[in-house]
């Protein structure tokens, strides 16, 4: 059946200012990338579940969130 796999969801509580900075500063530079497989508006956000669930989405999915 192939190797297992699992989808995860997490929430962080707290100040992330510095723990993401240690991510951006790499990011923006093009040192590190992350694979993004879906992307769409927040609107979306049962296809987006329902494409990562299904393992049509290789990566990441990013929503985007109005101000």
């Amino acid at each position: 059946m192939g190797p297992t796999r699992s989808l995860t969801s997490f929430v962080i509580e707290g100040d992330t200012g510095p723990d993401l900075t240690v991510l951006t500063e790499p990011a923006a530079e093009g040192a590190i990338s992350v694979e993004i497989g879906w992307q769409g508006s927040w609107a979306h956000v049962a296809e987006a579940a329902e494409a990562l669930r299904g393992r049509r989405v290789s990566g990441k999915a990013v929503l985007r969130v109005a101000r």
